[in-house]
């Protein structure tokens, strides 16, 4: 059920799209803050998290076509018909992350980054030691 409806005009060089974004659900929100910002950090791997998390943020979204008529945003097939390029994407999950997460919207992407890669590097050195430290303790037991 979507709650408190704001309209939202997004303006790139090309056009200016019309959106209405809504506040989610308690519970939807509370799972969606928790995946967006981990789904989000640099991993080894895809980004499925992060596609997945995009899309059931933006199922909370409606197109509003130039007749009035609105169109929500539910599939990643409705998003890419209705969504001009990435740039747009962007401006417009990032306005769905200010209008229902203010919290995270005051946060740094740069500094939240540097914290991931930090945390990273902190888990490869341990790995790293403790791997070092099975090798010299096997040698010594030689």
């Amino acid at each position: 059920m979507a709650m408190n409806k704001k309209p939202l005009k997004i303006k790139n060089d090309k056009t200016g799209h019309e959106f209405i974004i809504c506040k989610l659900p308690a519970i939807v929100g509370r799972e969606l803050s928790r995946e967006y910002v981990t789904s989000n950090l640099p991993v080894v791997g895809g980004s499925s998290a992060s596609t997945n998390a995009m899309t059931r943020l933006l199922s909370y979204v409606d197109a509003v076509k130039e007749d009035g008529e609105q169109i929500n945003l539910g599939t990643s097939d409705l998003i890419e018909n209705h969504i001009e390029d990435a740039e747009e994407l962007v401006w417009l999950e990032w306005e769905m992350v200010k209008y229902n997460f203010g919290f995270l919207a005051n946060i740094n992407p740069l500094t939240l980054l540097l914290k991931g890669v930090n945390k990273l590097l902190e888990a490869f050195k341990s790995t790293a030691m403790s791997t070092q430290s099975l090798d010299t303790s096997s040698i010594k037991e030689q």
